[in-house]
């Protein structure tokens, strides 16, 4: 990829962040370094300065070129064209950040789509037990919904 073709992408990936237009030269969207905010950036601080091709947080400190926001989301500089395509922040039943899920596409070995998990700005779940992984969509549950969870298969967001 050329270099303005990445930062085209990159504005792309922007645009799936919860974007803001804070100016006229900066966008403000969810950071990437979701385990160092409250709530996982829930309300978007990480700011991307479409002019200079720069980003920064104003709460975490991340920051840094368009280089360096590329690797962020995903995008390998090398050519081989993986890129993330979504990210999914998970939060326990009280609304505290516990990881994030992470696909990226294409996967590798010919697969479509690869996923993988960030805890504690680790990847992977560690072989952790399935009644301590996290769920999506738990904090949204009131308080008053009984505790028995069903689970079920797929990537769409589902109402409570």
């Amino acid at each position: 990829m050329t270099e303005s073709e990445i930062i085209a992408a990159i504005e792309s990936e922007i645009h799936f962040r919860n974007p803001r237009k804070v100016s006229a030269y900066e966008i403000a969207f969810t950071c990437y370094n979701g385990s160092a905010h409250k709530n996982g950036d829930s309300h978007p601080s990480c700011h991307w300065n479409i002019q200079k091709h720069t980003y920064t947080c104003r709460v975490c400190g991340v920051g840094g070129g368009w280089t360096g926001l590329a690797k962020e989301v995903g995008m390998s500089l090398n050519g081989s064209g993986q890129r993330e395509t979504a990210r999914w922040n998970l939060f326990d039943r009280t609304g505290k950040y516990v990881a994030t899920h992470v696909r990226v596409e294409p996967g590798r070995d010919g697969k479509l789509k690869d996923v993988y998990w960030k805890i504690n700005d680790e990847s992977g779940l560690r072989s952790r037990p399935l009644a301590t992984r996290p769920l999506y969509g738990i904090h949204l549950l009131d308080k008053e919904t009984p505790s028995r969870v069903f689970l079920v298969e797929g990537e769409k967001q589902q109402r409570p």
